[in-house]
């Protein structure tokens, strides 16, 4: 992870390897645009991104350390002089994602460690998987897809394994379970069959439908996941659950190399802070409401226009969905007058009044002096405003948007060479017969192999679903049907983008949606949280039974200054399953 200088990070881990004694080799890949000063000898005269490899030795430093330059069609870059935020508010750092052609070069090097700038998620997968078997970057798609395929689902860790997944509505599981989850791995052979497992006796759950919700995490359009390697068509990939720790992924095909690769662009985007206080009891919602028009009111009178980038909200009344999903006005339509029967002042009463509120203020500013101003009149509620509110904290950060931009790939870089002796360990707990193939693979392009070119037999266990979760059954079930009970669902972030995947129990379930899920269905759901220009895209995912819900200019400008409490937008899952639908029954399609 060399973030924004992966010299300087190569050459902190060389400095820590010799104080351990450890003998090693560091490759550190980083983007040229300039002349080097530290290698006279390695000067780029062109605006396309080139990759310059520092290759050292933790032995004998001093004597066997030497620059390297190799070209590559990916790079990374940041300023070389350092800011001073107070001082200049105009800077920028950009850098370009890294793809596997680039960490291969570095491989080459016999890199016992590699250490890069900003590089693709799968292609930290893709760059040792095509390097060992040598694959062709540029000819193998498929081969390249499926290792892309490993490393989309690899990369958020225990998101595979049950992480980030249990749910008491339909993916219900123990404590214990969610305590002890393990991180997933990945058999694959030379010819793309892939294994994707967990340690067996670990916790969590490594599943079809765990597969399935991560394939669809923030990948956009399916037939086109474009990565600096290759674009993938996702839609026709399947799952085969084998055991409780082991499933087979299949599908994934590459059609072509991307022409341009995607180069972020931070910039500054001003201060952000923020604000809270809460009130309890009766009238805390009225109480808060008089509180916000009071912050406001004081910091417009400091000075006019101040509040126009500033948002306010209660937390656990409105901070997520806005009033979408909410049962209560801003200011409720009714106050009790008095007390209703059943109200403890630490539960939800009979009549519907939250019991506690927290008001939470958030802008984005010019300047420090403005974002500063906030925190000031807060603290005036403290003697000036309505009764009852405590808690107060406020906070301040200079804060950055990002642009996204598309760049031309360097035509420089040499192919990778098939090589004849690369081979791969294979370690799957099957029976020992290697020398037949299993049935469920009949599908795949070629069988699963392994070092010694043996096939592998697997022994289906389906008896294990039984106690990890029930199958729901929904085949007989039509008319009113809440989504909770039918369906799961992830959602991830892009940018100002949304991606919300909805992914039946029951297969048979897909058609029955593909009736109700419609962009203007969907825009129903989530018009509160939308902008006028935003647009709806629904993708489908034949392989998995399953779509993928796109949602542009939904997260209130980008992760980086969005105002929201949830700025990731991860709580828009649980939106679209709170929906009541009118599933059509089976006969009817």
């Amino acid at each position: 992870m060399g973030a924004a200088d992966p010299k300087g990070a190569g050459e902190e881990a060389l400095d820590i390897a010799n104080s351990l004694g450890i003998d090693i080799r560091i490759v550190v890949v980083c983007e040229q645009t300039t002349a080097n000063s530290d290698s006279p000898d390695t000067t780029t005269t062109t605006n396309t991104p080139t990759t310059t490899v520092y290759k050292k030795n933790s032995v004998n430093n001093s004597s066997q350390s030497k620059l390297v330059a190799i070209p590559s069609s990916n790079g990374f870059s940041v300023m070389d002089n350092s800011l001073n935020e107070e001082e200049n508010e105009n800077w920028e750092i950009g850098c370009t994602y890294l793809g596997a052609d680039a960490l291969i070069d570095a491989l080459k090097l016999g890199a016992d460690l590699v250490i890069a700038g900003r590089v693709a998620d799968p292609s930290l997968f893709v760059a040792p998987i095509a390097y060992t078997f040598g694959w062709d970057l540029t000819k193998d798609f498929n081969l390249v897809a499926q290792a892309t395929l490993a490393g989309h689902l690899l990369e958020c860790g225990c998101h595979l394994t049950g992480g980030y997944f249990a749910h008491p509505l339909g993916r219900n599981t123990s404590f214990e379970k969610l305590a002890d989850l393990s991180l997933p791995f990945c058999d694959i052979d030379r010819n793309g069959n892939i294994v994707i497992g967990k340690i067996e006796g670990s916790g969590g759950e490594l599943s079809e439908r765990t597969c399935k919700q991560q394939l669809t995490y923030e990948i956009g359009d399916p037939k086109e996941y474009i990565t600096p390697d290759v674009i993938v068509n996702f839609s026709q990939v399947e799952f085969v659950e084998l055991s409780e720790n082991s499933v087979i992924a299949r599908g994934a095909k590459g059609y072509s190399r991307p022409k341009d690769l995607l180069r972020l662009l931070a910039k500054s985007a001003g201060y952000k802070s923020w604000a809270e206080v809460s009130y309890g009891g009766l009238g805390c919602v009225e109480r808060a409401q008089w509180a916000s028009r009071l912050v406001h009111k004081w910091m417009e009178d400091k000075k006019k226009g101040i509040t126009k980038n500033m948002m306010t909200y209660l937390v656990g009344y409105n901070s997520l969905y806005l009033q979408h999903g909410s049962r209560f006005q801003i200011p409720p339509s009714s106050l009790p007058s008095t007390i209703p029967d059943g109200y403890d002042g630490a539960n939800w009463s009979a009549s519907g009044y939250p019991p506690e509120v927290r008001l939470r203020f958030d802008g984005l500013f010019e300047s420090r002096e403005d974002a500063e101003t906030l925190g000031m009149e807060l603290q005036g509620l403290g003697l000036c405003g309505p009764a009852g509110g405590g808690g107060f904290a406020f906070g301040i950060r200079k804060d950055i948007r990002l642009v996204r931009h598309r760049v031309s790939k360097s035509n420089r870089g040499g192919t990778i060479k098939r090589t004849t002796n690369s081979s791969s360990r294979i370690a799957l707990n099957n029976n020992n017969n290697n020398n037949s193939s299993s049935n469920t693979l009949q599908d795949f392009d070629k069988p699963f192999t392994t070092q010694n070119n043996h096939q592998i037999a697997y022994n289906i266990d389906k008896s294990w679903k039984n106690t990890v979760y029930s199958i729901i059954d929904t085949s007989r079930q039509s008319g009113r049907v809440l989504l909770y009970n039918i369906a799961h669902s992830r959602s991830g972030d892009k940018g100002d983008i949304a991606n919300v995947s909805l992914i039946p129990y029951n297969p048979a379930d897909y058609p029955r949606l593909q009736k109700v899920i419609t962009p203007e269905w969907v825009m129903s759901v989530y018009k509160n949280l939308l902008k006028n220009e935003s647009k709806v895209n629904i993708y489908q995912l034949p392989g998995i039974k399953g779509f993928n819900i796109v949602l542009s200019y939904a997260l209130d400008g980008g992760v980086c200054v969005s105002r929201r409490v949830d700025r990731h937008g991860k709580t828009l899952s649980d939106v679209i399953l709170n929906q009541w639908i009118d599933l059509p029954p089976l006969s009817s399609l």
